[in-house]
């Protein structure tokens, strides 16, 4: 199980993994709106992928409220058993529900796979915080939110 985000660097019009701090690092100082309003604006994708299923890596939509909408979901799929939501400005639904209490669904644009519960949300973790800590560095801290107490949360 493996979770990637990625950001659309607008000046390469092309996605690029958020490990690639020194990429990033360019476009925003290229980029005078990355960051309005205590709003962080970037647009990009988070990849879900598990023996060669690749799911979320075609939809593009701003990354800093789309990991909170993951994360709300995955608390609401652990909690109450299932959990849907809209990207926040495109017309895709993703549903999170229990499969059994080992494994979960994830559903994107109607494409679903299967992944194990524990391996899911271990992977989840790491990659929302990840997201965090790149956020923190770009923005030397100006951006906040409550990603990383939701991740800490899950179990």
């Amino acid at each position: 199980m493996d979770i990637q985000t990625f950001i659309f660097l607008e000046n390469e019009q092309k996605h690029v993994n958020i490990t690639e701090q020194d990429r990033i690092q360019v476009y925003i100082q290229q980029k005078e709106d990355w960051l309005e309003d205590g709003f962080l604006n970037f647009d990009g994708t988070i990849s879900f992928a598990q023996n060669g299923i690749i799911q979320g890596a075609d939809y593009s939509d701003e990354l800093a409220p789309l990991w909170q909408y993951y994360a709300d979901a995955l608390k609401n799929c652990l909690e109450d058993g299932s959990a849907t939501f809209y990207f926040p400005n495109t017309p895709i639904e993703v549903c999170l529900k229990k499969v059994n209490n080992n494994r979960l669904s994830l559903t994107i644009d109607q494409e679903e796979a299967v992944y194990t519960t524990l391996d899911f949300i271990q992977a989840f973790k790491q990659a929302a915080l990840s997201f965090h800590q790149l956020v923190k560095v770009i923005s030397d801290q100006k951006y906040e939110d409550d990603l990383l107490e939701k991740i800490e949360n899950l179990s």
